[in-house]
């Protein structure tokens, strides 16, 4: 039997893209429904985060989103059962040529590479000049910065549908929307398209013409510590090998988590470790460390989904009323967040949005789906 449900707003994805729209629409008023096509929501992208707050990488969207959600990071305005936060460095090693053209955080320290080597003590020698650390980074609680956003929808009342792929919408004559997902079908004046890999898909079946979403596969391996002798991972940084070489940081207790920087492009898919990409990491690794990889214990991959021009798309369709996009972060969607969903959220409902949007400077508006219907 077939349930209807009607809402104010649907929004579509489960991930953080999804459920932090879906909650400040929420604390605006708004009756929102959130629809996951997965029986978990950040089942894909979300779930398979570095989840490092990085504000002074990315696109220039990404920088500004990263300065006005800090705050919200540091200290969330819905309740919270643990901080979002922990203290992280980043090390990028940095090769001689490379010294003067790297881009260096502002408050970025720069490290000898025997200071490097104290801190990661199985660095090989000779091959780099030092290290920049950057201070200004933090991790991420992926999974309770989650929870924040999905307990604050529901707490206003807001309604979460898992196992629910959307597979037909139409739009009537009155403007309003209706969606097919599962078993359901749900009525509202607005959807919101926050379906990461999917974008392009839920747009297709909306009628309405992709923006040329890219999904690009990035692969992980985790190695344990017990394969080595006296060595120990729980008190590295997170190291970046430069250029998009490879990176790796401490992972649970006593392991390591390493990725080649990869971006393999990909369909919209449940993405899967490539076995050249792990042999790929596992050699890299080995080039700029002294340890040889036994094996192994752990791998996953997870997709980043680019827009054309690399920023991402926050608007509503020209095309079609009441369809709005929140895609394409690219990798950046976790620490960006609380700014995109509150942004998002502000352009919806009409409320206001914080000073802090106005003062940093950044024209948001550039990120409509608008710029890519001009041409």
């Amino acid at each position: 039997m077939v349930s209807s449900h009607s809402f104010d707003a649907i929004v579509i994805g489960g991930g953080i893209a999804g459920v932090s729209v879906a909650a400040f629409l929420a604390e605006d008023g708004v009756n929102v429904g959130l629809l996951e096509r997965e029986d978990s929501l950040a089942y894909h992208t979300s779930g398979r985060s570095a989840a490092l707050l990085t504000p002074y990488y990315g696109p220039d969207a990404m920088r500004a989103f990263a300065r006005i959600g800090t705050p919200f990071l540091e200290s969330p305005a819905f309740a919270c059962n643990a901080p979002i936060l922990s203290d992280r460095n980043t090390l990028t090693l940095v090769e001689e040529d490379l010294a003067i053209a790297i881009d260096r955080p502002p408050k970025s320290v720069w490290l000898s590479e025997r200071e490097c080597l104290e801190r990661v003590p199985f660095l090989r020698r000779g091959r780099y000049i030092g290290g920049i650390v950057d201070t200004e980074v933090a991790s991420i609680d992926v999974h309770e910065l989650h929870s924040v956003f999905v307990k604050a929808l529901t707490s206003r009342g807001g309604k979460v549908f898992r196992n629910a792929p959307v597979t037909q919408m139409t739009q009537a004559p009155s403007g309003s929307w209706q969606v097919s997902a599962g078993t359901e079908t749900f009525q509202s004046r607005t959807v919101i398209n926050a379906a990461g890999a999917w974008g392009d898909e839920v747009a297709k079946i909306a009628g309405i013409s992709p923006v040329g979403l890219v999904p690009k596969r990035r692969t992980v391996v985790v190695i344990d510590a017990s394969q080595f002798s006296d060595t120990k991972f729980d008190d590295l940084p997170f190291v970046i090998v430069e250029p998009d070489y490879l990176y790796f940081q401490p992972f649970g207790i006593g392991q390591l988590m390493m990725s080649p920087i990869d971006q393999t492009p990909s369909l919209p898919c449940d993405a899967q470790p490539d076995e050249l990409d792990m042999a790929i990491t596992v050699a890299r690794f080995e080039e700029v460390s002294t340890l040889k990889v036994a094996r192994i214990d752990h791998s996953w991959a997870g997709l980043r989904t680019f827009s054309p021009d690399g920023n991402p798309v926050i608007g509503w369709e020209p095309q079609k009323a009441g369809f709005f996009w929140i895609v394409g972060q690219g990798g950046y969607g976790m620490f960006s967040s609380p700014a995109i969903g509150r942004y998002a959220a502000s352009l919806v409902a009409g409320s206001d949005l914080p000073p802090a949007y106005e003062s940093s400077g950044f024209q948001f508006n550039t990120l409509s789906p608008e710029r890519f219907r001009l041409c």
